[in-house]
């Protein structure tokens, strides 16, 4: 009897461990990581952390993006000058498994939910460089 009662405690507290994943719209996800390669040079500053070099620190140390249950996201910032980039109610999300479709109105890109962690890979070019960079965003309860 106590090695069922043990064993229905145990399944229970695994039952009730949720991942962000499970339900994204209960979370914040807010920018930990953003690596560039190869390492790209701005304003004088050459590194693969994205986040540490030239203008692109300055909004998207805080960026975050807020999935709402009705199908649209909203992106807000903490830096000096974010404010500036038009929110729109046409901004949509979608999820099929582990991909999350992201709508801007305009345009779109997806990116890979990990437990936790949303991933999204952009490619750039510049000086007739391509560059890939990988966001990661970490889910924060609201």
């Amino acid at each position: 009897m106590k090695k069922l009662l043990l064993l229905a405690l145990v399944c229970m507290a695994l039952a009730c461990k949720k991942s962000a994943s499970d339900n994204m719209t209960k979370y914040n996800w807010t920018i930990s990581s953003a690596v560039v390669t190869p390492a790209m040079t701005i304003d004088g500053k050459t590194s693969t952390d994205f986040l540490a070099i030239g203008n692109a620190s300055t909004c998207l140390t805080g960026l975050t993006y807020i999935f709402n249950e009705n199908g649209t996201f909203v992106t807000s910032s903490n830096g000096p000058l974010c404010d500036r980039a038009p929110e729109s109610p046409s901004q949509k999300w979608t999820r099929n498994g582990n991909i999350v479709k992201l709508n801007y109105g305009g345009g779109g890109r997806e990116a890979a939910l990990n437990g936790d962690k949303l991933i999204i890979v952009d490619k750039s070019t510049k000086d007739n460089v391509e560059y890939t960079i990988v966001t990661t965003l970490i889910a924060k309860q609201k």
